[in-house]
């Protein structure tokens, strides 16, 4: 039975533990200023990825549909915000940008023909501005992250409980199978001989 001994497939469980433990305590004890500055290069970074990916994902279908020259143009409209949160690190902006992420998405979606598929391309754009929004306010930003941070240890401390309870089940079941049992007693095992 080995306590800290790994299966392949529990690797990347335990790696996520790690993880989420290691943001979880940035989190927490960063100063809140400090994670600003690197979030909103984050959420600059994912701004101009998400919207790059519409608007690639729009331009074969304008010549079919000229709706999507609406979609187009808010694409364009958010990667230039994208570039402004990186650039300006200013939380006006953040909450200006966050207002704008919710209703620029929300009319692409009115304006789509196919609204459900548009609205998953724009519920990330959509969910990223009610974050602007909460981060962008002074005294909610320490609130976010302090709450972020016990999230993340909670989730990190689950993966790596279920990282090291599956390593120790699956060498349970495999000890199990390797061995000969007769009316409930073991009589003999080849599991330190496989092992080895």
């Amino acid at each position: 039975m080995g306590w800290f001994k790994l299966k392949k497939n529990d690797i990347p469980l335990f790696i996520m533990g790690v993880f989420y433990a290691i943001v979880g305590i940035i989190f927490l004890t960063v100063p809140a200023d400090d994670i600003l500055k690197f979030v909103f290069i984050i959420l600059g970074v994912i701004l101009i990825i998400a919207n790059g990916l519409v608007l690639l994902d729009c331009l074969p279908k304008i010549r079919k549909d000229k709706a999507y020259i609406v979609v187009l143009i808010i694409s364009i409209i958010q990667i230039i915000m994208g570039v402004f949160v990186i650039v300006t690190e200013s939380k006006t902006l953040l909450i200006i940008t966050g207002a704008i992420l919710v209703a620029l998405p929300t009319l692409a979606v009115i304006a789509a023909k196919d609204k459900k598929e548009q609205l998953k391309l724009e519920i990330t754009k959509i969910s990223l501005g009610v974050v602007f929004i909460v981060i962008g306010a002074t005294d909610a930003a320490r609130l976010v992250f302090v709450a972020l941070g016990i999230i993340s240890l909670i989730f990190g401390a689950m993966y790596l409980v279920i990282a090291l309870l599956m390593s120790i089940i699956k060498d349970e079941i495999d000890s199990t199978e390797n061995s000969i049992y007769k009316d409930g007693r073991l009589i003999a095992s080849n599991y330190d001989e496989k092992d080895k």
